[in-house]
């Protein structure tokens, strides 16, 4: 017979197993960081490149300039292409579980579409 568990019991049980092994924590966010780093850097480049000495330039230094990003967004290509409004907070999140959903549901649909090709 298996043994309830709280959630309480297992956050302590997963925190207790990082105590323990603190190299890898630290290996993984070493490899992050050089994965994110080089990124954020072209990306950094590609935005200021975009944004030159224009009035967008200073727009977008004090907030957000929904029109340059829409701009930006129309002409980006390669890594310029995933700076959009949905990494930007909580939005990655919901980016995140709507993408995973709409996934499931276009799958759900195509074998609904498929069957009835079939038997029709």
């Amino acid at each position: 017979m298996h043994k309830v568990v709280t959630i309480t019991q297992v956050f302590h049980d997963g925190v207790q197993r990082v105590k323990a092994a603190p190299v890898i924590l630290i290996g993984i966010f070493l490899t992050t960081l050089i994965l994110a780093v080089p990124q954020g850097l072209i990306l950094r480049d590609m935005l200021r490149t975009h944004l030159g000495d224009s009035l967008a330039a200073e727009a977008v230094a004090t907030g957000v300039n929904f029109n340059w990003w829409q701009e930006f967004s129309a002409q980006a290509k390669g890594l310029g292409t995933t700076f959009s409004p949905t990494i930007i907070g909580f939005a990655a999140v919901l980016d995140n579980i709507t993408t995973k959903w709409m996934l499931k549901w276009m799958t759900w649909l195509q074998d609904v579409m498929l069957t009835y090709a079939f038997f029709v």
